[in-house]
C-alpha cells in the first residue's frame, strides 16, 4: 500500500519540482507562492541518486490564512551504511513584497538517524559513527 501511495504522489511531487525550478530565476528574488515550492526548489530530488523514500509532513500555524508552516522532509533507503535516514525541518513564513504574499524558508534543521548508535530509532544532530 505504501508502494503504491508513493508511486501516486511521486510524479506529482517530481512535476512540482519540474514547475518550482522552472519558476526558480523569477521567483529566487522575491520568493515562492507556496511553501512546499520553496522547499521543493532547495531539494532536487533528481540528483538523489540513492533515495529511496521521501516524506513530506506539513503543520500550519493555524487553519485559516496561515502564515507560518512547519515542513518536514524525511529521506531514507540511503546506501550510506551509517545513516539511515535524514530529517530536514524548515520554518516557511509568509511574507508580504509589493502587496504580494510570497514564502520564504525562515529556518531550516538537519537530523539524522544512525544505524549503529545506542537508539537507531532516534534523530540526532550528532554525527554518525
Amino acid at each position: 500500500m505504501k508502494k503504491l501511495i508513493m508511486a501516486l504522489t511521486l510524479p506529482a511531487l517530481l512535476t512540482t519540482l519540474a514547475i518550482a525550478q522552472e519558476d526558480n530565476s523569477a521567483e529566487e528574488a522575491i520568493g515562492y507562492r507556496t511553501p512546499l515550492q520553496a522547499i521543493l526548489a532547495e531539494n532536487n530530488f533528481l540528483d538523489h541518486e540513492e533515495l529511496s523514500t521521501i516524506t513530506l509532513t506539513q503543520k500550519l500555524n493555524r487553519v485559516e490564512s496561515p502564515d507560518a508552516v512547519m515542513i518536514t522532509l524525511t529521506e531514507s533507503g540511503l546506501l550510506d551504511d551509517s545513516i539511515s535516514a535524514i530529517r530536514t525541518t524548515y520554518i516557511v513564513k509568509q511574507l508580504i513584497k509589493d502587496e504580494t504574499p510570497i514564502w520564504v524558508i525562515d529556518e531550516k534543521f538537519t537530523e539524522q538517524k544512525c544505524q549503529r548508535s545506542e537508539d537507531p530509532n532516534t534523530f540526532t544532530s550528532d554525527l554518525c559513527p
